[in-house]
């Protein structure tokens, strides 16, 4: 994030099109870490929608449904 803080968490969905301003939304959901200043933390929120003038950087990195499942259960 522009802001500094690193945001974390698995996609919930993203805008495939333009909007009339050419900005684009991500959506995380749960579990959502948040980590400013080394500090990292899990978040209580469900969702975190993300605008794309809010994204410094961008990293994906593709997890198995079933290992995606047991982590927001908290099992792994």
């Amino acid at each position: 994030m522009k802001e500094g803080p690193l945001v974390e968490g698995v996609l919930h969905s993203f805008d495939i099109g333009e909007a009339s301003e050419g900005n684009r939304d991500i959506v995380l959901s749960r579990p959502i870490y948040v980590t400013e200043k080394e500090n990292r933390s899990l978040t209580s929120l469900d969702r975190l929608v993300v605008s794309s003038d809010e994204i410094q950087y961008l990293s994906v990195v593709h997890v198995a449904a079933s290992d995606a499942a047991k982590e927001a259960a908290g099992k792994a």
